[in-house]
């Protein structure tokens, strides 16, 4: 199951996946209003100082931190500027791609 912001979405095997990817953006449904981004840039900050946080980790489909952070309208750049810091940060930007073929640049441009 793929959830876009309140609407889940059963995906049944690999051919609806592909016509799943085969929208503009799939993931830009997710909408982060502006007051919320404060609060997100100290929600992975805190993370950070945890520790255990590695940017390049992947999910079931090949996204990372920094897929959900491009997919997201609205999106704080401070963060992504904080999470492409990371070791392996500008890697994953620039060159990991998730199951959709996209990389968070890519998703972010769109």
């Amino acid at each position: 199951m793929i959830s876009l912001g309140n609407k889940p979405r059963v995906l049944r095997g690999q051919a609806d996946f592909g016509n799943y990817c085969m929208r503009r953006n799939p993931f830009k449904e997710i909408f982060m209003a502006v007051a919320e981004q404060p609060a997100q840039l100290a929600i992975i900050k805190l993370l950070l100082e945890w520790g255990g946080f590695d940017v390049r980790t992947q999910d079931i489909d090949g996204n990372t931190a920094l897929y959900y952070l491009a997919a997201t309208l609205a999106i704080g750049s401070e963060t992504v500027k904080v999470l492409r810091a990371m070791n392996g940060g500008k890697e994953v930007w620039q060159s990991s791609r998730n199951r959709c073929g996209l990389t968070p640049k890519q998703l972010m441009e769109e």
